[in-house]
């Protein structure tokens, strides 16, 4: 019985653990079963192009093994093609609607690609990969022993950039990149050292290599500069590769030096929008490449003239990587216009070394045709009014245009096509229209920088850290350190407005005759001293000017005129001159009297106004004297002073202008710079008012045209005025002014002042005549009196000097004559052997012969005393003593 029980019991564990054994695998089973696939378990991805440059969009699981597809599969429906793209700053939506869309705050965008230029870690996607070198076979091996650690030779990111030290251990950094279509690679690096290798190749997906375009040895570079390479990619996948050795270095046993990269862009991916690092802000633009739909910050319409319409195919119609114009061939006397809205340019205006700063520059790519005549023209209405920047009015090939922008307030640039010469053209057939169908426009590519609203591809450092608008910018008259990337100020004397500019250069001195304001701009306070120190106020001529040019007439005879405004200094409050523009496309008739002098651009401008230090506008005289003067075609001349100068020679110009130049080294210049640029003038417009020093011109003075160019110009560049006005005369300094001393009365004589001719006088009260104490005869011939008595003195006596020695030698010969003398007192003398004294012999008195008149006279006892008191009777030293001659003894 109990071996009954035992069995049965022991049957029945069995049973139970295959029971739960099965169970187990049971629920096992259950368990590792894939659940059935939701929507939110899919991703959308593109296919590979086809034959006909299309591709599919087609749904695949976010991880394989996730789920069981289940139900109706998902149909996979047609994509953008793979020439589409977007703009800078936008992403395409795979997964949604499969449009651009702009990228969020924070982030950033190539559009059609990627860029790497943050190395704090190894990006998503890169991969590094080391090997070793096996140096037996050189049979070197035991010198050049490798401890085997390759990790010192590795590429690895060092923040900026991302760096490998060339080594035995030949090291790759690899990235594969799926283009769409052909792209490019592009690439910063510095290589300094020629005893290492540094090789970049391109492979596709089997590892085979690409043509040898794609296989580069970078150029050595200078150390601390950096260098570009740029590569073509093909559609396809790419496996980019950059690889470093060091080996020449390792047997040299020396060590190498790195090699950095630091930005990597890759174009025409599907580049999604990425965070901006630490301690950056995105730098918004607007940048539009791709012309698939009109950006929302543009429109297009037609504008016709008089009583004509537009037909509905006039326009600018977005074709891919351009847009174009489009009109019907009844369509004329019309313009095709293209608007741009910009809300408006970070920063804050302001002027360095006597130039407006640009906030920003537009760029764009252009091409024109013009089969028959046609006119294309670009316009801006910074200034309250379209005002026409450039025109052409041929074909043009391709080309790039620029223009800076001055302002931060919202803008709209214009541009306009108009097709035909609006009837104009006397060998022009109405009937026959066919031939201005050839005649297009195109634009290809619209850049603007700086901008406050658009898209990013790119981030910039924020030195002072970011706010809801972007960097907070460094303060005026400051600059970023480059080194320490902190604001730093400029120097004494300098200015540079508000921004994020880089380096001490960026910092201008202002032009001569200005003085910094705020560390922001350059400025004029009405006052001016010139090299000689001579000081001017214009305090009184701050006010605006109206000048008018001489009367013009038309072929037919009608009558116009230009008017000028002026602003000398605008110092303080003082509003800017304005020209006015009052007319309209609709006030416009054919053959009126403003239609001969408006030109075709004209017609664009709207009824508004433009303020300039200097400005043009052109009047007409209606015919009916009660109505107003039409006026039209507002021109700066001048929207900024750019320098105050003096003692310039001007002389060819004067001279060519017909002003007289007598005197011209002493006028004062006031140099405006227009920099819209023109055709005729494309480096802008300059204005140079003059101002003479003219005494008998009260109040404000007198502006004059250049007599030979009677329209204030003989170029059309530069513009001319000559102010004659007492306020260009400086103020007299006392140095400047003649002294007169009066006549010496009683001791005092009394002080006056002439003044001179060519300044402004001093006050009476510091010219008042002053007394001072005088003689009657003055210093001079004071000292000359003594000074002539004495020279008189020593004259005379050197007179009577001369006149006692030839008396005492006139005595010697005598008496040789009376003791030599013969019969009947005559002898005949032999020759003297000497006469007198010979050469350096002194003279001596003789003691025999006339003893009593020698002795007795004055200069006798003199001469005596002089020559150490000798007696009269000592002759021990006298060669010439008397002695009795008989005529047995002979003279010689």
């Amino acid at each position: 019985m109990e071996e009954r029980l035992r069995l049965f019991s022991f049957s029945l564990r069995n049973i139970l653990f295959c029971v739960l054994f099965l169970d187990i695998f049971v629920q096992s089973v259950l368990t590792e079963q894939p659940r059935s696939c939701h929507i939110d378990d899919y991703k959308y991805e593109y296919t590979e192009c086809d034959s006909k440059g299309g591709r599919w969009r087609v749904a695949v699981p976010k991880a394989p093994g996730l789920c069981t597809p289940s139900g109706t599969p998902m149909v996979p429906v047609r994509g953008k093609d793979c020439n589409f793209a977007c703009n800078p700053g936008e992403y395409l939506d795979v997964q949604g609607d499969q449009e651009c869309h702009a990228c969020s705050a924070g982030t950033y965008s190539l559009g059609g690609g990627i860029r790497f230029n943050e190395w704090s870690e190894l990006p998503e996607g890169f991969a590094v990969k080391t090997e070793k070198m096996k140096l037996s076979s050189w049979g070197i091996h035991s010198k050049f022993a490798h401890s085997g650690n390759c990790s010192r030779s590795e590429w690895s990111p060092r923040g900026s950039y991302i760096m490998s030290m060339p080594g035995q251990c030949p090291s790759n950094l690899i990235f594969s990149a799926k283009l769409v279509k052909a792209g490019k690679v592009s690439f910063e690096y510095q290589y300094t050292d020629p005893e290492s290798m540094f090789h970049f190749m391109v492979q596709n997906d089997q590892c085979q290599a690409s043509s040898g375009e794609n296989d580069k040895w970078p150029d050595i570079t200078e150390k601390g500069k950096w260098k570009t390479i740029v590569i073509n990619l093909k559609s396809g996948m790419n496996v980019l590769q950059w690889r470093t050795i060091g080996a020449l270095s390792a047997m040299m046993q020396r060590v190498a030096s790195p090699v950095l990269i630091r930005k990597i862009e890759i174009t025409d991916l599907f580049g999604d929008c990425l965070d901006c690092p630490v301690s950056t802000s995105p730098e918004y633009k607007i940048d539009y490449q791709h012309w698939i739909n009109l950006p929302p910050n543009m429109t297009s319409h037609c504008v016709a003239v008089g009583m004509d319409s537009c037909t509905t195919a006039a326009g600018w119609l977005p074709a891919g990587d351009h847009m174009r114009t489009s009109f019907g061939l009844s369509d004329r006397n019309m313009f095709l216009v293209l608007l741009l809205k910009i809300a408006g340019m970070k920063g804050e205006p302001g002027t360095v070394d006597g130039k407006p700063i640009a906030l920003g520059t537009i760029e764009f790519d252009m091409e024109l045709n013009c089969d028959t005549p046609c006119q294309f023209i670009f316009l801006s209405d910074v200034d309250g009014s379209n005002n026409v920047i450039r025109s052409w009015e041929e074909s043009v090939a391709r080309t790039t245009i620029s223009h800076d922008i001055y302002t931060n307030n919202s803008i709209v640039f214009t541009w306009a096509f108009q097709p035909d010469d609006f009837g104009l053209d006397p060998d022009h057939d109405p009937s026959n229209n066919t031939h201005k169908m050839k005649n297009f426009a195109k634009i290809f590519r619209v850049h603007v920088t700086n901008t406050i609203s658009g898209g990013a591809s790119s981030c910039v450092m924020c030195p002072k850290g970011k706010s809801s608008d972007g960097c907070i910018p460094c303060p005026d008259g400051e600059y970023i350190d480059p080194l320490t990337q902190a604001c730093k100020p400029c120097p004494a004397g300098t200015v540079l407005p508000s921004s994020n500019q880089w380096g001490k250069k960026e910092c201008k001195p202002c032009g001569p005759g200005l003085h910094p304001v705020g560390g922001r701009s350059c400025k004029s306070d009405c006052r001016f001293t010139d090299e000689a120190g001579h000081t001017y106020d214009f305090s009184s001529l701050n006010g605006v000017r109206f000048v008018t040019g001489s009367r013009l007439f038309t072929g037919s005879g009608t009558q116009y005129f230009h008017g000028f405004n002026i602003s000398l200094c605008n110092h303080g409050n003082e509003p800017l001159p304005t020209c006015v523009n009052n007319v309209t496309g609709d006030s416009l008739t054919q053959g009126s009297e403003e239609a001969e002098i408006i030109t075709k651009a004209d017609l664009l401008n709207h009824v508004g106004s433009l303020s300039s230090a200097i400005c043009r506008s052109t009047l007409v005289p209606q015919g009916d004297p009660s109505l107003p003067v039409v006026s039209t075609q507002p021109v700066s001349l001048g929207t900024h002073l750019t320098k105050i100068v003096t003692n310039v020679s001007l002389k060819a110009l004067y001279e060519d202008e017909g002003f007289d130049t007598t005197g011209m080294e002493r006028d004062i210049h006031f140099y405006f710079d227009a920099t819209s640029s023109t055709s005729a003038c494309p480096n802008g417009r300059t204005s140079i008012i003059s101002l003479r020093c003219d005494p008998t011109e009260k109040e404000e003075g007198t502006i004059e045209l250049p007599p030979h160019c009677s329209d204030g110009t003989c170029d059309g560049c530069v513009f001319h005025f000559l102010w004659y006005t007492i306020h260009a005369c400086p103020h007299c300094r006392k140095e400047d002014y003649s002294v007169v001393k009066g006549e010496c009365v009683g001791g005092e004589q009394v002080i006056h002042y002439l003044p001179p001719r060519d300044c402004l006088q001093l006050p009476e009260s510091e010219l008042t005549p002053i007394s001072q104490k005088c003689r009657t005869l003055p210093f001079a011939v004071m000292l000359a009196i003594p000074v002539s008595l004495g020279v008189g003195l020593i004259l005379i006596l050197l007179l009577i000097y001369c006149w006692s020695r030839n008396k005492k030698l006139e005595y010697r010969y005598s008496k040789l004559v009376e003791t030599a003398g013969g019969q009947d007192g005559e002898m005949e003398m032999p020759a003297a052997e000497t006469c007198g004294m010979e050469d350096g012999e002194e003279d001596v008195h003789f003691s025999g012969y006339g003893k009593e008149s020698s002795d007795s006279s004055f200069m006798g006892r003199f001469f005596t005393k002089f020559r150490g008191g000798r007696k009269n009777g000592d002759d021990e030293d006298n060669p010439f003593v008397a002695v009795k001659m008989s005529e047995s003894m002979s003279l010689t």
